[in-house]
C-alpha cells in the first residue's frame, strides 16, 4: 500500500475545504514501533524513520496526533512519556474530542474522526513506509518545518 495515498488526498481536502487541523491516527504496535513480545530488551524499538517522522508532523501546527491503540494505560503512559522527551506530542488516545459527536451523515460516538489512520492492519509498513513518509513530508510541507 502506498502510505501517501491517505496524505495526498486528506492534505488535497484539507487545503480544498481551508480546514484548521488534519487529524493523523496512528496505531502503536507494527506501526511506531516493533511488536513488545518480539523484542524484549527494548520496550520501545521505533522502526526506521518512525521517530522523526512523528517528530516532523509534531512541529506542524495544523497537524494533530492520535494514538491509536489497544494497550493498557500503564504502557500508554510509558510510551507517551518517553514520546514527548523526544519531541513527539500525541495531542489524543483513542479519541478525537474536537469532532461533532453527530450530524446528519455521521456518527462518531461509536469511532472517533480521523483524516488519516496509520496501521499496520491498513497496510501500513513500518519498515518502509515511514521513510517514504518522512521524504514527503519535507518536500510538502518543507517551508513549514
Amino acid at each position: 500500500m502506498n502510505p501517501l495515498f491517505n496524505f495526498d488526498k486528506s492534505y488535497e481536502l484539507f487545503v480544498k475545504n481551508n480546514w484548521d487541523s488534519m487529524y493523523v491516527a496512528v496505531d502503536l504496535h507494527d506501526t511506531i514501533i516493533y511488536p513488545t513480545d518480539t523484542v524484549r530488551d527494548v520496550p520501545f524499538l521505533f522502526y526506521p524513520y518512525a521517530m522523526e517522522t512523528l517528530q516532523l508532523l509534531s512541529k506542524l501546527p495544523f497537524i494533530k496526533l492520535i494514538l491509536f491503540t489497544g494497550s493498557n494505560k500503564e504502557h500508554r503512559t510509558e510510551f507517551t512519556d518517553m514520546c514527548v522527551k523526544h519531541g513527539i506530542h500525541f495531542r489524543y488516545i483513542n479519541e478525537n474530542p474536537e469532532c461533532e459527536k453527530s450530524r446528519p451523515t455521521a456518527d462518531f460516538t461509536v469511532k472517533f474522526y480521523y483524516n488519516v489512520l496509520l496501521d499496520d492492519r491498513g497496510g501500513f509498513e513500518g519498515h518502509t513506509d515511514w521513510k517514504v513518509l518522512y521524504n514527503w513530508i519535507t518536500k510538502t510541507w518543507a517551508e513549514q518545518l
